[in-house]
C-alpha cells in the first residue's frame, strides 16, 4: 500500500514538472512573438514615440530654417532690384545736371559782362537711397550675390555703387556752394568796377568843366572826348559790355594817358586818370581770372559727375548680368 502511494506521488510530481516546463516554454514563445520593428514590445513602446517626437521637432526646425533662408533670399532680391533700379531713375536728372554745368561753363567763358550767369541746379535724387545702410549694401551685393571670383569683383563693384551714390549726393550741395561762391566773387568784382568807373567818369566830368579851348590840357581833352564818343557810338545795342568797355575805352584811355604823362609829367588831370584806369585794369584782370577759373571748375564738375554716373552704370550692369542671388543653401544672414 505504501509502495503504491509512493509511485503515485512520483507520477504526480513528474506530471507537475512536465506541465510547468511546457507552460514556461509556451510563455517564452509568446513573449518572443510580441515584438515591434524587431524590438521587444516594452522597448518599442518607449523608443518609437521618442523617435517620432524627435522627427517632428527636426522637421519643424528644417521648415523654419527653409522659411528664414527664403525670406533672406526674397529680401536680397528686393533690395537688389530697388538699388539697381534707382541707378536708372537718377540717370536723367544727373545727365541734365552735367549738361547744365557744361552750359554754365561755356557761358561763363564767353561772358561779355560782369553780371553772374544764370544756372539751373538740378536735384539728382541720389539722396533717396541714403536711408539704406552700408551693411545692407554689403549683405545684398557681397554676401548674398554669387561671385565670379575674379579679382574680388563683387567687392569693387559694391564700393562703386556706394561711393558713387554718396558722391552724387554730396555734389548737390557742392555745386550749390560753388555757384554761390562764383556769384559772390562776380558781384564783388562788379561793385569794384562800378565804383572805379564812377570815379573815372567823375574825374572826366569835373575836368571837362574846367577846360576850354585855351586851356593847356585842351588837346588832351579833345582826344579823350574822341575816345569816349567812339566808345559810346560802337557800344552794341547802345549798352557797353565789359569787354567792349575795356577794349574801346579803358585801353585807349590808358595809352593816351601814358603818352601824355611821358610828355608832361605834371599833368594833374592825366595823373588822376592814370591811377583810376590802373584800378580798372586790375579789376578787369580779376574778372578774367574769375571767369576762366569758374569756367574750368564747372566743366570739371560736369566731367566728374559724368564719370561717377558711368561708374555707377558699370556696377549696375555687372550685378545684373554677372551675378545672381545665392540659393537658399548658400545665402547668408543680413547684418
Amino acid at each position: 500500500m505504501k509502495d503504491t502511494l509512493y509511485i503515485d506521488s512520483i507520477g504526480k510530481l513528474k506530471e507537475i514538472v512536465l506541465n510547468t516546463n511546457i507552460t514556461l516554454h509556451s510563455e517564452k514563445i509568446k513573449e518572443s512573438r510580441e515584438t515591434i520593428f524587431q524590438l521587444p514590445e516594452s522597448l518599442a513602446r518607449i523608443l518609437i514615440p521618442a523617435l517620432i517626437t524627435l522627427a517632428v521637432f527636426l522637421l519643424g526646425q528644417i521648415i523654419i530654417w527653409f522659411r528664414n533662408q527664403k525670406n533672406i533670399q526674397n529680401e536680397t532680391n528686393n533690395y537688389k532690384k530697388i538699388i539697381l533700379s534707382w541707378a536708372d531713375l537718377i540717370k536723367k536728372p544727373v545727365e541734365k545736371q552735367v549738361s547744365e554745368c557744361r552750359d554754365l561753363s561755356l557761358r561763363i567763358r564767353n561772358s561779355q559782362t560782369i553780371n553772374p550767369e544764370r544756372f539751373g541746379l538740378i536735384k539728382m535724387l541720389a539722396n533717396k537711397v541714403d536711408s539704406i545702410s552700408i551693411e545692407r549694401f554689403i549683405s545684398t551685393f557681397m554676401i548674398n550675390s554669387t561671385n565670379p571670383k575674379v579679382d574680388n569683383k563683387n567687392e569693387k563693384m559694391t564700393f562703386h555703387i556706394v561711393s558713387q551714390l554718396d558722391y552724387l549726393m554730396s555734389m548737390e550741395k557742392s555745386i550749390a556752394e560753388t555757384y554761390k561762391a562764383y556769384q559772390d566773387e562776380i558781384n564783388m568784382i562788379m561793385d569794384q568796377w562800378n565804383d572805379k568807373f564812377f570815379t573815372l567818369t567823375k574825374i572826366i566830368d569835373d575836368w571837362s568843366k574846367k577846360i576850354n579851348n585855351q586851356h593847356e590840357y585842351s588837346n588832351f581833352q579833345q582826344e579823350l572826348r574822341r575816345i569816349s564818343v567812339n566808345w559810346t557810338r560802337t557800344a552794341p545795342d547802345g549798352r557797353s559790355t565789359m569787354i567792349h568797355s575795356v577794349n574801346q575805352l579803358i585801353t585807349p584811355l590808358s595809352a593816351l594817358v601814358s603818352a601824355e604823362l611821358n610828355a608832361n609829367i605834371n599833368n594833374e588831370y592825366a595823373f588822376l586818370l592814370s591811377e583810376t584806369l590802373q584800378h580798372l585794369r586790375i579789376v578787369d584782370l580779376k574778372w578774367g581770372a574769375c571767369i576762366n577759373g569758374y569756367s574750368t571748375v564747372f566743366n570739371d564738375i560736369a566731367d566728374d559727375i559724368e564719370a561717377s554716373l558711368n561708374a555707377l552704370n558699370d556696377a549696375k550692369t555687372y550685378f545684373l548680368t554677372k551675378t545672381k542671388t545665392k540659393n537658399i543653401f548658400l545665402i547668408g544672414k543680413s547684418k
